[in-house]
């Protein structure tokens, strides 16, 4: 999916920016940054405008980005420009677990919007955790930010129909056993299908309580944005 179909088909999710989450993370200028699962690269333009010193953007496919805003790379590991955010086409696995034994990269901020529930899973084949994963690429005093939703979804089948600027949306949504099978209809648009899993605030604070010493969670109605930091 190209980064025009993106922003229209998911308009609704993309109307709330990356500033809110950067704020809450403390971000500053001369910070370093990780986007993990970037998308259009949004939060990664946004930190590149408040004085980011180095961006680095992961994403499993790069259609969705704006290219001439990017300096790409075919995966190999090298020192990174400062001026602009750099890409790897990468899994959110194999760029943490690649990068465990690297002592330059380290980052200030790690950042995942609307995403981690992609990822963030239990894996048999890593000898570490992801949250171990991502304590190791953080500096001293990193923080790692996210968001998710925060309301079970229904085991039922939930229809959404509404329109937005002139277009016709339709979301269906379903629960199956963790799972949650979404799918996105937009006039004009071919539909997308999704799947991630059903992480409860729970379940997220038993998994990263052992490796950070301060957790806070925002909540927004039915959005958390965690910020989980070492500093006291």
């Amino acid at each position: 999916m190209d980064c025009d179909t993106y922003n229209t088909i998911y308009k609704r999710f993309l109307k709330r920016g990356s500033g809110e989450m950067l704020d809450l993370a403390g971000f500053k200028p001369g910070d370093s940054f990780l986007d993990l699962c970037c998308g259009t690269g949004r939060a990664s333009l946004e930190v590149m405008n408040r004085g980011a010193s180095r961006i680095v953007s992961v994403d499993q496919t790069r259609e969705k980005l704006h290219k001439h805003k990017f300096n790409f790379v075919d995966g190999e590991q090298r020192y990174f420009k400062n001026d602009y955010p750099t890409f790897y086409e990468y899994t959110v696995k194999r760029f943490l677990y690649d990068i465990k034994d690297c002592y330059d990269m380290k980052f200030d901020c790690i950042f995942c919007q609307q995403a981690v529930n992609y990822w963030m899973k239990k894996d048999s084949n890593l000898k570490e955790t992801y949250i171990e994963l991502i304590v190791n690429a953080l500096t001293r005093n990193g923080r790692f930010v996210f968001n998710t939703f925060n309301k079970k979804p229904s085991e039922l089948p939930v229809v959404k129909e509404y329109d937005l600027e002139d277009l016709h949306y339709v979301e269906v949504s379903q629960l199956i056993d963790g799972t949650v099978h979404h799918a996105q209809f937009c006039e004009g648009l071919k539909p997308d299908f999704q799947k991630f899993r059903w992480i409860s605030t729970e379940e997220f604070k038993e998994m990263l309580r052992p490796f950070f010493r301060n957790i806070t969670i925002h909540s927004d109605g039915p959005t958390d944005i965690y910020v989980c930091s070492q500093k006291k």
